[in-house]
């Protein structure tokens, strides 16, 4: 159609092609973002963040303060700000791809809410509370962690909530 009203390939590309690519193209970007941000393993076994720190990324900071150095709390800390950088950048692309209503129109949408079949909800729920239970035990100990002086890491038994709330860990993370 769009070479019937006389666009030229560079005009059927951008506005064209790479509108319909877009919600792919970000899904893309999306998931490399989180995947450079997840490397490790390679800087790891491969050059141990040297020569220098020129390889050093912030998961090979954050293994380094928190298992060479045990300092527990800052690499928590740093633990903590790399997941807000990288739930702050999911969430402006996946409001970037969800702006333009790509995937349903708001008719399908109500089509698919009226399509769910009832459950038993009790059922529902414990297995969401054992999953949550699951899932955010190990964050509530990283922020924990994050909060607690040198001296509180290695108690018996565990102290899950800081006498007194350490913030040095975040002075220096930032």
């Amino acid at each position: 159609a769009a070479q019937i009203d006389g666009a030229s390939g560079w005009q059927i590309t951008r506005w064209v092609v790479i509108p319909l690519l877009a919600p792919i193209l970000l899904t893309i970007v999306l998931i490399r973002a989180i995947e450079d941000f997840k490397l490790f393993d390679i800087i790891y076994v491969l050059t141990h963040g040297g020569p220098g720190m020129s390889t050093e990324t912030l998961n090979y900071l954050t293994y380094i303060k928190g298992f060479k150095f045990f300092s527990l709390g800052y690499s928590s800390a740093l633990s903590i700000v790399q997941m807000l950088i990288v739930l702050g950048m999911a969430a402006l692309l996946m409001k970037r791809i969800l702006a333009k209503d790509w995937y349903y129109k708001k008719g399908e949408i109500q089509k698919l809410k009226t399509k769910k079949k009832k459950n038993n909800v009790f059922v529902i729920f414990l297995l969401i509370g054992i999953f949550l239970i699951v899932t955010l035990f190990p964050f509530f100990w990283m922020i924990s962690t994050s909060f607690k002086i040198r001296g509180e890491f290695f108690t018996y038994p565990p102290i899950f909530i800081p006498k007194r709330f350490n913030f040095d860990a975040y002075r220096a993370a930032l």
